[in-house]
């Protein structure tokens, strides 16, 4: 009689875990979407949102990527014809997403409150160099799923005249890994 009780009891926690782990399963995303890139004083604040298959936000428990903040105004460098070229490199740094990065804001239409991803702000001064044009391009790559699902997008940023015209409080002239 007891073993059966015993049965019963661990088959009842088994079934309990797993209506659990529904409860609390995230809707994989799609696609990033929404995403802002705002100049502040000390630095670029970035943030954006991931949307599931029906087009609802969602998050990720763990995810990786890539932010890149690159000056279109810099020709790519004779030696390479990728779109990643050095030259162009004002900031690159690889990012490891957690839920803790996403908080709860109200829409901009007041109704609800979404999921959105805060990056928080890449100071100017980690910059490699200064920028050389008014407009910065940010690129932002994002990889979820155990490396299956890829999220790219991109925005164009452009300087304050205060910030641009202060190239103090950019990182160094000097370049980096080899780079121009």
């Amino acid at each position: 009689m007891l073993s059966m009780t015993r049965t019963a009891l661990i088959a009842f926690c088994m079934v309990a875990g797993l209506v659990g782990c529904e409860t609390t399963s995230l809707r994989p995303p799609e696609r990033m979407g929404r995403f802002q890139v705002e100049p502040t004083d000390v630095g670029l604040d970035v943030r954006f949102m991931l949307f599931d298959a029906a087009d609802e936000p969602t998050t990720v428990m763990l995810g990786s990527g890539v932010i890149r903040i690159e000056d279109p105004g810099i020709p790519f460098s004779a030696s390479s014809s990728n779109q990643l070229d050095t030259a162009r490199t004002l900031y690159n740094r690889q990012l490891i997403l957690s839920s803790e990065f996403f908080v709860k804001q109200t829409t901009e239409e007041g109704r609800e409150r979404v999921p959105v991803c805060q990056l928080g702000v890449f100071p100017y001064r980690h910059f490699r160099k200064p920028p050389v044009s008014r407009e910065g391009l940010v690129r932002l790559v994002v990889v979820v799923g155990a490396g299956k699902t890829l999220l790219v997008d991109s925005a164009l940023v452009r300087w304050p005249d205060h910030i641009y015209e202060d190239r103090e409080l950019f990182g160094s002239s000097r370049p980096a890994f080899g780079g121009g």
